[in-house]
């Protein structure tokens, strides 16, 4: 809708929609959390707090109604306050699952975001007590969406819990009606994170004959899953320019994010609104943070990155490390992008540079999304574009240029390889990581070795 309209009008239609899914759909907490969403991306958050306040106080024996109030309600995901508040909740309502799962899910996360300060063993500790409350509720109420799973998931790797995890995944997938495509992805994630000594299934007996008949589709889940990127050949045998674009794009934003940014600026518009949503959040993000204006387009072709557009941008663009309550309730792969953008920085000579470590990225996914994938071609991105930047040689004053001191200072600032210490103290250094081998072999060097 135009911005011109007033807040009211322009938002009209999303207010209604949240509002017919919290009278109609009561029972069902996914469709209140995305009512809650709308509410709050349209600023109406005190508005769906106050008729969650009032639905409480109608069912006051309503696990459900308690649940919905403590959402909408301060404080903020991931902060101890939020684990005692969903610790007295689950002590209300023993036997509710939903409850009880939302108190795990702010022990999880309150480990990740606000315990920086924990040394290894009272973190391990903490960790492992989650996965003990889990495991106990897994016994009577075994996940029924896959939401759900995917928290159970995360907590158990995160407690390094690799076979518990990976048997969640089993049992989920026993049912051929929960084979859907978005837990194909998850399964296949669940096994890469847990490795095969780990993994008592094969995912590829759970993909249904209709898409193992589709090669664009299986080179997707190859793709989304870590099992191989497809090969230019494969691409050119597609019949569909769609499904190629996408792929191809998908690709490179793992392989070479350079030219992924060059093909998202010109991609059709059939093609963006098929990418995964971290993907689309890596590119749209990087484009935003080089203040491209194309980068606000692609947050609108994905409803998951448009409702996360705020916080996200707020966060890449923000020079502090402390991220906002908004941020913290965003899916851990929407964080992860964001993380991997916003440790980008340019300094003073040109140079990009890593200002954060990103060794927490694992810790932040334990499933091994997109961002965490590619780090490592994003880090050479930077180193390269580093070893490029080419950087005056400063003279003691007083000093003339003249002939040979003419040539030496030209072949100093042209000498590459003089440039890799420094390089690498603002490209590995900060980031924790090591230098990922270079994706492209140098013409002359038919070994493949890193120059």
């Amino acid at each position: 809708m135009p911005a011109n309209l007033p807040a009211d009008l322009r938002w009209r239609n999303t207010r209604d929609f949240a509002a017919m899914l919290m009278h109609t759909w009561q029972e069902d907490p996914e469709a209140q959390a995305l009512a809650l969403e709308l509410m709050r991306f349209i600023g109406q958050g005190a508005q769906a707090r106050a008729r969650y306040a009032e639905h409480a106080q109608q069912h006051p024996d309503s696990p459900l109604a308690a649940l919905y109030l403590q959402r909408a309600s301060p404080p903020h995901p991931g902060s101890a306050d939020a684990v005692d508040a969903y610790a007295k909740l689950a002590a209300r309502f023993p036997d509710s699952p939903e409850v009880n799962r939302a108190w795990l899910e702010a022990r999880w996360r309150f480990e990740l975001e606000d315990s920086r300060d924990w040394g290894d063993r009272e973190r391990q500790e903490f960790v492992t007590e989650t996965a003990r409350l889990l495991t106990a509720l897994e016994e009577k109420h075994p996940p029924e969406t896959l939401k759900a799973l995917e928290l159970d998931v995360r907590i158990f790797l995160r407690a390094r819990l690799r076979d518990a995890a990976t048997t969640l995944v089993r049992r989920h997938g026993e049912d051929p009606r929960r084979r859907t495509w978005d837990f194909l992805v998850l399964a296949g994630r669940t096994a890469a994170a847990a490795g095969p000594e780990h993994t008592s299934y094969v995912m590829r007996d759970w993909i249904p004959p209709a898409l193992a008949r589709q090669p664009e589709r299986m080179a997707l889940l190859d793709l989304l899953t870590g099992q191989r990127s497809p090969k230019d050949a494969e691409l050119a045998a597609l019949p569909s320019p769609e499904d190629r674009a996408v792929l191809r794009l998908t690709r490179d934003v793992l392989r070479d994010p350079k030219r992924a940014l060059e093909e998202a600026r010109g991609a059709p518009k059939a093609v963006l609104p098929r990418l995964d949503p971290e993907v689309l959040a890596l590119l749209a993000l990087e484009l935003t943070r080089t203040g491209e204006p194309w980068g606000k387009q692609l947050f609108n072709v994905s409803l998951p990155l448009m409702l996360a557009r705020e916080p996200l941008r707020n966060h890449v663009l923000s020079a502090s490390d402390v991220p906002g309550p908004d941020f913290l309730r965003l899916p851990p792969g929407l964080r992860a992008a964001a993380t991997l953008v916003h440790a980008r920085r340019d300094a003073k000579e040109g140079y990009p540079v890593f200002v954060e470590r990103l060794d927490g990225l694992a810790r932040l996914d334990a499933l091994g999304g997109f961002s965490v994938r590619a780090a490592s071609s994003w880090m050479r991105r930077a180193f390269e574009a580093c070893m490029d930047t080419k950087v005056a040689q400063p003279l003691p004053p007083g000093i003339l240029l003249k002939w040979d001191l003419v040539r030496e200072q030209a072949r100093r600032e042209n000498d590459r390889e003089s440039r890799r210490p420094n390089c690498e103290a603002r490209i590995v250094r900060p980031t924790g990581l090591p230098l990922p081998r270079a994706t492209a072999t140098p013409p002359g060097n038919a070994n493949g070795a890193d120059p």
